[in-house]
């Protein structure tokens, strides 16, 4: 129905009747609440329009890439906000770096949204070469556009609306990237912009956050004429009192306080992240840790919430703030660290608020508790992996993406400047972090040293593609420096610090070490040594001696290996008989850098450096955690279940992972986990001397959930089911239980059911057994009656299971009736439980 009326409108350009009109309501920003200008106008749209403008965006949006500038980074495919970010952060420390300076000129426009001149939208559309039909649709819901007003829960008369894009309408945040990249025209037209790393930049763009760049304070009059234009053609007009100058790099001292009526700040808050003049501002992690606080305390508050589902909130609700400034201004403070893996620890283990002051048993060290469920985890984040990891994809963009990236060409001039050896950001891969780079200028500015920690911080990259290397010409080309193919045995890190002479003389590639052999073998002495140590030495001190010259040529070539020597003589060969032209370092890096990655045991296979996530390298930061949850936790568990069960460690994960697949609610699985942790608070765990309030031996985990009474009462009630169908010749064993393994004749997804509530329902019988034990005298039999509690307990969690209709459709045909605990019933099409005739009711 939707696919015929979204046709139609299309094929006759008619809406329906009211298909268009909004209702305008408004969402606070910040600031003082009594300011009507605080507030943003969202426009509720009909589900059906934005379903249509969902379609419209869907088409547009994979064109954009080829009409948009790589400025503008915002709704673009492949693009990032953090772009702009990094570009803003590194320009600063480029800009001192060449005693330069320039001003960021932080634009704010008023209601940027409500205010576009839309025949100018439509002929920017048309001028960036957006089809006539999509350009009718267009034109079509933005024609006699109404809205109401709804404030207070009053909803006003419907007015018209002449201007502005829809707040709201999921094709506006693209259309508005007409107007933007209209913008970015005039001020490249206008000759604004600054020269930075061989290119000229004009602005940064993030959909209506716009930073434009120029070369001095003097030029705000003509980019406050430009943008009198852009006001005048578009309806944009800058709101001055928000608009502010930041000046970066080497500031010169005596700026006025407000130049044109634009305020000059020494930091600027822009997209989330604070800028400096000087220095970057460290974020304000007292403010961002209390945001966490109260949102900790209301997941601490929620009612029946397993601690994996505790787990699961802590890593995704009210920390995307504090993630996001991490990522681009680094971990936070130790102190702040710590508190953070304190209070995930007292929510998600104890479901305590931060706040709360009582003391209770603390059954998870807060390293256990970060991981999947299925690696035994209870879906915490693991908070410096996770920001090591983020900060590592950066670092990655850096070495992979095009060059013609602003922030990308940006911070690899930067990198040049601090180091000789970095030709190319492939050394970060080699370098130890912490310490300057080989052949170092200067130490490496805070965004490149975050960059560079995060790679450093994950495993060796090596080369894991699975055909080989094929040596050629490109190997020419190949850099010296940073390049991981020149690790040895005789330099296990590179040759990067042993011949850190050869990069300060500015030779960077084997093509050229290759030449400067042949040159220096034909310079015998005198004024021809000269003109080569001139000219291919940059006169560098170390090579004044020719002698000193040749006895380092041949150490760095026979540190080399052979093959890319033997590759890169012929490739000069064929250079010198004019068979062919001259490769490049990006000739090399297309053939080294897909090969690169990492394979790994925390890796299903191999992965390469382009198809790395964030994802991925927390699992590979987080893989010594994996092995220390195998060595304290699974093997102790898996030999407890079962003394001779081969390698108990991946038994033990195998089962959690089958578990956690049991379409059920997470609360009937923790106590099996808890169980699997030795995180039950047993009198063994707490270090008490005392015996279970059944009378019988020290509590213990393995008493508690088989050789108690209680427990003893599940498991004769599962035995007693197995026996009267004649399904259990031996005695049923506490591996069965603990490590689900199902008994023959059991269907195995109804033995994982019925371990899991085999668990619960002990722990359940535990639980209550210690409550009744604080009454009062006279106590009732405790035994007798938490028996009946556990064993109704096993029998009603299967109940629910099955009335939830949990069980897959794929069991039908595998659970006859008269199969143990859960049968399919084809008459009634339903599921059913095998109820025992004796089976007691809930207590």
């Amino acid at each position: 129905m939707a696919r015929s009326k979204f046709t139609a409108v299309a094929e006759l350009g008619i809406l329906p009747a009211r298909f268009h009109e909004g209702l305008i309501t408004v969402i606070y920003k910040s600031g003082d609440r009594s300011e009507p200008a605080n507030y943003r106008p969202i426009t509720l749209l009909c589900t059906d329009y934005r379903l249509f403008t969902k379609v419209l965006a869907l088409r547009l949006n994979p064109c954009l890439d080829s009409i948009i500038d790589r400025e503008q980074t915002a709704f673009v495919p492949g693009r990032h906000i953090g772009e702009n970010i990094m570009a803003l952060q590194c320009l600063p420390h480029l800009l001192r770096g060449t005693a330069a300076s320039a001003v960021v000129v932080f634009c704010d426009f008023r209601k940027a949204y409500d205010t576009i001149d839309r025949e100018f939208l439509f002929s920017a559309m048309d001028a960036l070469g957006v089809g006539a039909g999509f350009l009718a649709l267009t034109r079509l819901l933005l024609a006699d556009t109404r809205s109401r007003a709804m404030v207070n829960g009053f909803t006003s008369t419907p007015a018209a609306f002449l201007a502005g894009v829809r707040q709201g309408c999921p094709l506006a945040p693209l259309l508005y990237l007409f107007i933007a990249q209209a913008l970015l025209q005039l001020l490249k037209a206008r000759g604004i912009g600054i020269p930075v790393a061989g290119q000229q930049l004009t602005a940064l763009q993030y959909a209506d956050d716009a930073q434009a760049l120029l070369p001095s304070v003097d030029a705000v009059p003509s980019f406050l004429a430009a943008m009198d234009t852009f006001g005048a053609a578009t309806g944009q007009r800058l709101n001055p009192a928000k608009t502010s100058l930041l000046p970066i790099g080497d500031v010169p001292a005596g700026l006025p306080a407000v130049v044109h009526g634009l305020r000059v700040v020494s930091q600027a808050t822009s997209l989330g992240v604070t800028f400096g003049a000087a220095a970057d501002p460290a974020a304000r992690w007292p403010a961002l840790m209390d945001g966490v606080g109260c949102c900790f305390t209301r997941i601490a508050s929620l009612p029946r919430f397993s601690a994996f589902g505790r787990g699961f909130a802590t890593a995704a609700y009210g920390v995307s703030k504090l993630l996001y400034r991490a990522e681009f201004t680094g971990h936070p403070p130790e102190q702040h660290m710590a508190e953070l893996m304190r209070v995930t620890a007292k929510v998600v283990d104890r479901g305590q608020a931060p706040g709360d002051a009582t003391r209770k048993f603390a059954g998870l060290a807060g390293w256990a508790l970060a991981g999947r469920p299925t690696d035994g985890g209870f879906g915490a984040l693991p908070w410096r992996e996770h920001i090591s990891s983020r900060h590592a994809w950066w670092g990655l963009q850096l070495l992979l993406a095009p060059a013609a990236v602003p922030w990308v060409a940006i911070a690899r001039a930067l990198l040049r400047r601090c180091a000789d050896t970095a030709v190319h950001p492939m050394g970060l891969l080699l370098w130890p972090a912490g310490e300057p780079p080989p052949g170092s200028v200067a130490q490496l500015p805070p965004p490149l040293r975050r960059l560079h920690a995060g790679l450093r911080s994950l495993p060796p990259v090596a080369d894991v593609a699975e055909q080989p290397l094929v040596l050629g010409p490109w190997c020419w080309a190949a850099p010296l420096w940073g390049n991981l193919y020149f690790c040895s045995p005789n330099f296990p890190t590179g040759i990067d610090h042993d011949f850190i002479d050869f990069s300060a003389a500015g030779v960077t590639s084997l093509g050229q070490l290759l030449h400067l052999e042949q040159a220096v073998a034909a310079a015998p002495g005198g004024a021809a040594y000269a003109l080569v140590w001139t000219t291919m030495l940059g006169r560098y001190a170390a090579f004044a001696s020719r002698f000193y010259a040749v006895e380092r040529l041949a150490a760095l070539l026979a540190a080399l290996p052979p093959a890319w020597v033997h590759a890169a003589r012929a490739a000069a060969a064929e250079l010198a008989a004019g068979l062919l032209q001259p490769p490049a370092l990006e000739d090399a890096l297309a053939v080294l850098l897909p090969r690169l990655g990492w394979a790994h045991p925390a890796l299903p296979t191999p992965l390469l450096l382009s198809s790395f996530t964030v994802r991925h390298g927390t699992s590979l930061l987080t893989s010594p955690t994996a092995t220390r949850r195998a060595a304290q936790y699974f093997t102790p568990f898996g030999l407890l279940a079962d003394a001779a069960a081969p390698a108990p460690a991946a038994v033990v994960q195998a089962v959690l992972a089958r578990l956690w697949r049991v379409r059920w609610e997470n609360c009937h699985k923790e106590p099996f986990w808890r169980l699997v942790c030795d995180a039950v608070p047993t009198a063994s765990r707490l270090h008490m001397d005392q015996p279970c309030q059944c009378g019988g031996a020290p509590a213990d985990r393995r008493h508690h959930f088989w050789t108690c009474p209680v427990a003893r009462g599940v498991v004769d009630s599962i035995a007693g089911e197995l026996t009267a169908r004649q399904l259990l010749p031996a005695p049923l064993a506490a591996a069965h239980i603990w490590l689900a393994a199902a008994p023959a004749g059991v269907h195995g997804g109804v033995w994982d059911v019925v371990s899991l509530a085999a668990v619960a329902a002990m722990d359940h019988g535990r639980r209550r057994m210690y409550a009744m034990s604080l009454a009062p005298p006279p106590l009732p039999p405790l035994v007798p009656v938490c028996l009946r509690s556990a064993r109704a307990r096993f029998w009603t969690l299967l109940t629910d299971f099955v009335a939830l209709r949990c069980a897959p459709a794929s069991w039908q045909a595998h659970l006859p009736p008269g199969h143990p605990f859960i049968y399919f019933d084809a008459a009634a099409a339903t599921f059913k439980v095998a109820l025992p005739a004796a089976a007691a009711p809930p207590l």
